[in-house]
């Protein structure tokens, strides 16, 4: 009976009956042996730490800027000025809720630009 369930496994696999006695006792080993299972790894989204998102905000805060100056034909930093002076902090000081309101305003004034 194994042996022909070994054959059955070599015509399967395309392997030589003549493999079949090997696979009939490597199945012997395989149905003695108990069942090992493998611990179910559940990957849980870890939230971008806040240093990584204060600086990938500075980032685009400041590619943002340099757009704006540029589109709008001013020196380069002009922009970083006007936010200085409308009251936005530095934004190496800025919180990230900072960082967020500099970000939307900038958002604000390209999207009024490209309508």
């Amino acid at each position: 009976m194994r042996l022909a369930e070994a054959q059955a496994k070599c015509d399967l696999f395309g392997l030589p009956l003549d493999k079949a006695a090997t696979i009939a006792l490597i199945m012997q080993e395989q149905r003695q042996r108990p069942l090992e299972l493998a611990a179910e790894v559940i990957f849980q989204p870890v939230a971008e730490p806040q240093h990584r998102l204060e600086k990938r905000l500075r980032t685009e805060i400041q590619a943002m800027a340099s757009r704006l100056d540029y589109q709008e034909g001013r020196e380069p930093g002009d922009t970083n000025t006007e936010l200085l002076s409308a009251g936005f902090p530095k934004r190496k000081t800025a919180t990230l809720d900072d960082l967020q309101k500099i970000r939307a305003h900038l958002a604000r004034r390209l999207g009024d630009r490209l309508s």
